[in-house]
């Protein structure tokens, strides 16, 4: 199986090396922020404490579309000692715009992932029109994540250019040589908003209902947070 996805990204990285040109003009974003807590994909990975982190992208690079990307989240790997630690998301992939389609591919390394075990590879696409969007993570990692996420939702400024609001549903079929079990399971539904307060000063606010997992249910989750673009 992982050789299947293997070949499968180095064919999409040979399409998009064959289909774009050189970049014209490469640039950079930071983002700073801060949270009540740090729910991924459903689960809460900082014990409901507060989280700090840094977001930094480069797009453009080398060609057109290209970018890389990388996420330090401060996480609790277990809240009952208070064990802080960053969890790292990696990220190299090639993102475009058709008309009013969207859409990524990427390549991504998690490193103190907290949901798994252990750090993991993962595939992932993204696509999304006009209000609509679908995610999807393939895990490459044997023996700690080869499961599959699958997230559908609509988000839009519906009602002021500053306001964003967003709700999602995903599932997860859990891969039986990872986890034991091999399951679909609904993962959790969220409704989330983010307003642009201040120049490049974002206030988010969100809450997921949670699912289950192949071994236990997964809580509901609120949080808040702040964030600056540089």
């Amino acid at each position: 199986m992982i050789n299947k996805f293997t070949n499968l990204a180095a064919a999409l990285a040979l399409a998009v090396v064959s289909s774009v040109s050189v970049a014209s003009e490469s640039n950079s974003t930071a983002v700073l922020r801060a949270g009540s807590d740090f729910v991924y994909r459903g689960q809460d990975l900082t014990g409901s404490q507060g989280t700090v982190g840094l977001g930094l992208r480069f797009d453009n690079v080398v060609w057109d579309g290209v970018y890389v990307s990388g996420d330090f989240d401060t996480v609790e790997v277990t809240p009952l000692n208070d064990n802080t630690q960053v969890r790292t998301d990696f990220e190299v992939g090639y993102g475009n715009v058709w008309n009013d389609l969207s859409y990524s591919v990427s390549l991504a390394r998690v490193l103190n992932p907290v949901n798994y075990s252990s750090d993991y590879s993962e595939l992932r696409a993204r696509a999304q029109y006009s209000f609509v969007y679908a995610e999807v993570g393939q895990g490459l990692s044997n023996d700690i994540n080869t499961d599959t996420y699958l997230s559908v939702g609509v988000e839009g400024r519906v009602f002021s250019p500053n306001l964003l609001l967003g709700t999602s549903v995903s599932f997860i079929n859990y891969d039986g040589d990872s986890v034991g079990v091999s399951n679909v399971e609904w993962n959790n539904y969220e409704v989330y908003a983010s307003y642009d307060l201040w120049r490049e000063l974002d206030v988010t606010v969100g809450y997921s209902f949670g699912g289950d997992t192949p071994t236990v249910d997964l809580d509901d989750h609120a949080w808040v947070g702040a964030s600056y673009t540089f």
